[in-house]
């Protein structure tokens, strides 16, 4: 049946004319209503903001952008609701903002519902294993009539890459007040997840540095990280989840939304066009569901369309940026059957500037693609010219509106293809199972994949009773992850190894350089043992959330304790112990402990005052293996080496260490989360660092340096402070 998609009343009905008049004036006249009292009492950006958002020389601050976003929410709540997301690095709050029509507003949770349905391709409260609640083909097709496209659009991931967090405000704007036709269509067939910054820390960090500088060599050169502890890497943390902002997005996408389409903004394009819009190069993961790759070639088209229709040229594809690996946030969604789209939009400044076409190069930066000739993929060449940041701004609106325009004609579709590719998944690895056995040489961290892999939407269960499997045996607590589940290629493709494939530059000529990371199993990475059987595992189970810690017992009356040095987790009980002035050393060979082989550089811990309800602890939180140690290497200090409390510091050279943010993060408590340790980051003037460590790091940049540099902590020895757990 043909659908006119600039109105929602199907051809070929049969509704007489004469009833349907009535009805629909009464219906226009509420509509426009509605329509009139949103448009009155919104306020625009520069109402709330104090400029246009994009204007040149000024870049909000990301409280800024939340006070806009908030108020537009207060003004428009049958439009618009404000969802909080979760905090940050530095304790900000992250934001999404729903936007739809008023009935679907209204429903949300009805077609939060219908997503996850056919996300899972069961019913509610179904597990993997209940075959009475599977979806069926018919049943989901009718939940794809009912249901609306979900569809997800974030802004200011990578926050030197100004544009994108600027443009935030103007899509909110439009997508709630715009009466046109089309936006009146859209809102009626889409949830807009519109996330309004992915790192709000380091927005307002750029903003701040930004107007401070403004005029001067280093401008757009912060001299640190634009995110406290990753930077730039923020974007590959998406299969490893360490970082507060990824796990707040990916509860968003895997546990409450399950958005058909993500797409990602980023800056900059391959100079000089003017953005990079999918289709993607090649090689192409293949654990990527085929209808995914469709999905991003159909929506990739459809953007770069838009943009010549309104006559914003420079617009190139299949250049550079492929669909290999698997932790991009705009990646690890293909894994979980979703729509990724990224896009990469030039000038990223609020500096305007003028682009000479005569100082163009002749082709694009390692390719044989020429600049200014039309070609396949690059059909409209961008010819130079003065350029602002609301031209950027201008293009990410007209993609993201692309993006929605499609979403909402293809509704239907695309939620049927969520529900096709998780029964599938689900149909093709019935007979497989990974298992992660319980016994472990590091039982804690076999507890963090398990939570890593939870995050991302995997289906886990653990074992309440011994089970045979693959011809092994295996214990009660053992964590059993089955093939039949809807995010399969997700677990096959972090739980067994990549080969990256042999891809020339031209027959017998150097490989093809990887756009980005080419291996990351994660059992490897982390060094727990998963095993993969050709079979579903018979075996009783319970459901894990989340899996916690191991259950340790700590020897009693015993006059020194061991601590297993195979174990990660044991250096932070370590540190906490050394805090607290307990006396710790390291055997220098391999000792015997409750007659078991441990190896050498087993941590000893002298019994003392406090001790044991300080090794309890340890045990209790971190899940560490804790031996008696009494009689061990006694009489002889040959045998052991003792352990004395260290301090550090971390330069943080001109242009940003990702390096020294890494410590930071090690440093601060792990996971990225500040609270969990005495120790935080400092940004005091009073830190003094040794000569020269500043100053040797600032000159590594080719970039214009700022005069002053900063320095995390203090790094004299005199000036140590006392030390601190890294927990």
């Amino acid at each position: 049946m043909e659908t006119d998609f600039l109105n929602t009343q199907r051809k070929g009905t049969n509704t007489h004319r004469g009833m349907r008049a009535p009805a629909l004036a009464l219906a226009a006249a509420a509509i426009a209503t509605s329509f009139a009292s949103a448009q009155r009492t919104a306020p625009t950006p520069q109402s709330v903001i104090g400029w246009e958002p994009c204007a040149d020389y000024k870049l909000a601050t990301y409280e800024q952008i939340d006070d806009y976003f908030r108020k537009l929410a207060d003004a428009a709540p049958g439009r618009m609701r404000i969802v909080d997301m979760g905090p940050t690095a530095e304790g900000r709050t992250e934001i999404l903002a729903v936007v739809s029509s008023e009935d679907n507003i209204r429903q949300l949770g009805k077609y939060k519902d219908i997503s996850r349905t056919l996300a899972l391709a069961r019913a509610a409260g179904a597990s993997a294993r209940d075959n009475d609640g599977r979806l069926g083909d018919e049943a989901a097709r009718a939940l794809a009539r009912e249901g609306k496209a979900i569809v997800w659009i974030d802004f200011g991931l990578h926050s030197i890459e100004v544009a994108h967090a600027q443009t935030a405000p103007l899509l909110a704007f439009k997508a709630v007040t715009d009466e046109s036709e089309e936006m009146r269509f859209i809102r009626d067939n889409v949830i807009l997840l519109l996330a309004a910054n992915m790192n709000p820390d380091g927005t307002t960090m750029v903003a701040s540095w930004y107007r401070e500088n403004l005029g001067k060599p280093w401008e757009s050169r912060l001299p640190e990280l634009w995110h406290k502890y990753v930077g730039h890497d923020d974007n590959r943390d998406w299969f490893m989840m360490n970082q507060v902002e990824t796990r707040n997005g990916a509860r968003q996408l895997y546990a409450d939304w399950f958005p058909q389409i993500v797409y990602n903004q980023h800056q900059t394009g391959p100079f000089p066009s003017r953005i990079f819009v999918p289709p993607f190069d090649d090689p192409m993961n293949p654990n990527i569901p085929p209808l995914v790759m469709r999905g991003v070639n159909l929506v990739g088209d459809a953007m770069t369309r838009r943009l010549d229709e309104e006559g914003k040229r420079g617009a190139v594809s299949r250049l550079g940026f492929d669909t290999w690996w698997n932790g991009g946030m705009r990646t690890a969604p293909y894994f979980h059957n979703m729509i990724g789209i990224l896009t990469e939009t030039s000038h990223a400044s609020a500096t305007p500037a003028t682009y000479d076409v005569r100082t163009f190069p002749k082709y694009f930066a390692g390719t044989d693609v020429p600049t200014l000739e039309p070609t396949t993929y690059y059909p409209s060449p961008y010819l130079g010219g003065e350029w602002h940041l609301r031209d950027s701004c201008n293009i990410m609106v007209t993609t993201s509106t692309a993006v929605l325009d499609i979403a909402a004609k293809r509704r239907e579709e695309w939620l049927y293809d969520a529900y096709q590719m998780a029964r599938d998944a689900i149909r093709a690895h019935a007979r497989e199972t990974f298992i992660v056995p319980a016994d472990q040489w590091d039982r804690p961290t076999a507890v963090k994949l398990v939570n890593v892999l939870r995050l991302g939407g995997v289906e886990i269960e653990r074992a309440t009773a011994p089970f045979s499997a693959g011809g092994r045996q295996y214990a009660t607590g053992s964590f059993v992850i089955r093939g039949a589940q809807p995010f399969e290629p997700y677990v096959t493709d972090l739980l067994t190894p990549q080969v990256y494939p042999d891809m020339r530059q031209y027959p017998g000529g150097p490989p093809k350089r990887p756009y980005d990371i080419t291996g990351w199993t994660l059992s490897y990475q982390m060094g727990v043992r998963v095993d993969r059987v050709a079979e579903a595992a018979s075996v009783a189970t319970e459901r894990v959330d989340v899996a916690r810690v191991p259950q340790t017992t700590v020897p009693a009356q015993a006059r020194a304790y061991a601590l297993d040095p195979r174990e990660n987790d044991a250096f932070i009980a370590v540190n906490r112990l050394l805090k607290a002035g307990v006396v710790v050393s390291r055997s220098r060979n391999a000792v015997a402990v409750g007659g078991e082989p441990w190896p050498a550089g087993t941590f000893l811990v002298a019994a003392g005052a406090g001790t044991a309800a300080r090794v309890e602890e340890a045990a209790r939180s971190l899940g560490v293996r804790v031996g008696d140690a009494t009689g061990v290497g006694v009489g002889s200090d040959r045998s052991r080496t003792p352990l004395r409390p260290r301090c550090g510091g971390c330069a943080r050279p001109a242009s940003g260490s990702t390096t020294a943010g890494a410590a930071t993060w090690t440093r601060d408590g792990r996971a990225g989360s500040s609270s969990s340790s005495s120790f935080r980051t400092r940004r005091s003037s009073t830190a003094t660092c040794a000569p020269g460590i500043c100053a040797q790091n600032s000159t590594s940049s080719s970039f214009p340096t700022p005069p002053t540099t900063r320095c995390s902590m203090a790094c004299r020895p005199d000036r140590c402070p006392r030390p601190t757990a890294a927990a």
